[in-house]
């Protein structure tokens, strides 16, 4: 998992703490991660990025931007209901999309909270 923390907080300011992790599948019963990883096959066709959030205002949103080789491919806003949130997102994508992929955590003001990354990998004839 990747976890990062905002730089220097004001004095009256918790620090926020991102987790970032990659898989499969989210068990909605327990909101936690299916087969996490960072390669994954072509055929699996989706990924979720799973973020847990401590720190935050309890009434806030926060943003995964995935990225493909360097391209934004998508923008999800996601709510952030309390001190300690667990939320995702997910991206299906084509089987061409193979190669190195990042998910950035924006803050409200569009402040990178946290990155992480994994690989799509190529089909192997």
């Amino acid at each position: 998992p990747a976890l990062a923390q905002t730089e220097d907080p004001p004095q009256d300011s918790p620090a926020i703490e991102v987790e970032i992790q990659f898989g499969t599948d989210i068990d909605r019963e327990t909101r936690s991660l299916v087969d996490a990883g960072t390669v994954f096959p072509p055929e699996v066709g989706k990924v979720f990025c799973w973020t847990r959030v401590v720190g935050a205002p309890a009434a806030t949103t926060i943003t995964h931007a995935w990225y493909h080789e360097g391209q934004t491919m998508a923008r999800v806003d996601l709510k952030v209901g309390s001190p300690d949130w667990r939320t995702w997102s997910a991206k299906r994508y084509l089987p061409a999309w193979t190669g190195h992929w990042e998910v950035k955590v924006l803050d409200e003001a569009g402040k990178v909270l946290a990155s992480g990354s994994f690989t799509i990998e190529q089909e192997t004839p």
